[in-house]
């Protein structure tokens, strides 16, 4: 996220010193981090002076991590691919004292239970330095095969970590049940903040297409339930802003693993195919790892329609709860008009 948590919420005090007693570490100084869109960052550096720094990510129960046991299995997962896979490109989080993964730091309007409203999870990982990157197109053809490459490793290494560690992806759009009721009242004003009657309006101007989206999606959903292909550990946005270059010459990296799931591949390679290439051509480098492994036409489609449906009905639920001009929410209604947009050109 671009700007930190209400500091009556997230105490960064609080978090540098849960990190340091659960793992070990020395006095630590926070510095926020505005990287992604999703997570909280910070750098924390440790105060004896000695240089060491890490990295800590911090996620908000919501719709997505809505009691925290998805996200601390998604994590394990991450960790097995870095031991059991041996695959050293995988940044997995770095184990607490006690062998956990996640902390948990009540916020200032949560209870004591850790998984209530209003609390946090919170991660540490080696701090490394990289290359600049960001969502988007990759830099290069060579950046775009090596990514498939590392993709193909990780998929191929789904049989060397535990059996039931690794969570299910259900095909599910987060937050549809709150696009259904907001796509039900687009007749009455909106007053939850700054944007949401600018979002009703954008809603009520793509209604249609976003129903036909909605509906193409929920048919591709059940041909791809009905396909006996063997599912994979899928990363689930493998895009430039999450495999990176490092700095220190150790090659490619690869972070964010809070999505990762089992999956169909196509979660992965719809992102990893040049745009408008032919899966059977685009995915030459994927394939030199993993095999001639079948790619599916309704997979890949479905992963395109949920990237979008995602953001739409995520931004949706942030705009029809109160919500004040911050920049989060400004990228947030720019995303959702983009994602309005990709959809109603597939579905004019």
């Amino acid at each position: 996220m671009k700007t930190p948590p209400p500091q009556d919420d997230l105490d960064p005090n609080a978090l540098a010193a849960l990190v340091a007693g659960r793992w070990g570490l020395p006095p630590l100084a926070l510095t926020y981090q505005a990287l992604g869109f999703g997570s909280h960052h910070w750098r924390a550096d440790a105060a004896d002076g000695s240089g060491r720094r890490w990295f800590l990510t911090v996620d908000a129960r919501d719709g997505v991590h809505d009691s925290f046991t998805g996200l601390e299995r998604a994590l394990r997962t991450a960790s097995a691919l870095h031991a059991q896979g041996g695959i050293a490109e995988v940044v997995a989080p770095l184990p607490d004292r006690a062998g956990e993964v996640l902390a948990i730091l009540p916020g200032g309007h949560a209870t004591a239970t850790a998984h209530d409203h209003g609390s946090w999870a919170v991660a540490v990982y080696p701090w490394l330095e990289v290359e600049p990157s960001q969502f988007g197109a990759f830099a290069s053809d060579a950046d775009r095969e090596n990514a498939q490459r590392l993709v193909a490793r990780i998929h191929a290494a789904t049989p060397l970590v535990p059996a039931g560690l690794p969570r299910r992806h259900d095909l599910g759009v987060p937050h549809r049940a709150d696009l259904d009721a907001a796509l039900a009242r687009l007749d009455v004003p909106w007053t939850f903040g700054p944007f949401a009657d600018a979002t009703r309006e954008a809603l009520r101007a793509h209604r249609s297409p976003l129903l036909a989206a909605l509906a193409a999606y929920d048919r591709l959903a059940e041909a791809v339930l009905a396909d006996p292909a063997p599912w994979v550990i899928a990363h689930g946005e493998p895009h430039p802003g999450n495999i990176v270059r490092r700095r220190d010459g150790a090659g490619l990296a690869i972070v964010d693993w809070d999505t990762c799931a089992l999956a169909p591949r196509e979660r992965d390679l719809w992102q990893l195919l040049p745009p408008e290439a032919d899966p059977a051509t685009g995915l030459a480098a994927y394939r030199e790892v993993a095999g001639d492994v079948p790619v599916s036409a309704d997979a890949l489609a479905l992963y395109r329609l949920w990237w979008d449906l995602c953001e739409v009905a995520i931004y949706t639920g942030w705009f029809t709860a109160p919500h004040a001009d911050t920049e989060d929410m400004r990228t947030g209604f720019g995303g959702l008009r983009e994602s309005l947009g990709n959809l109603a050109a597939g579905f004019a």
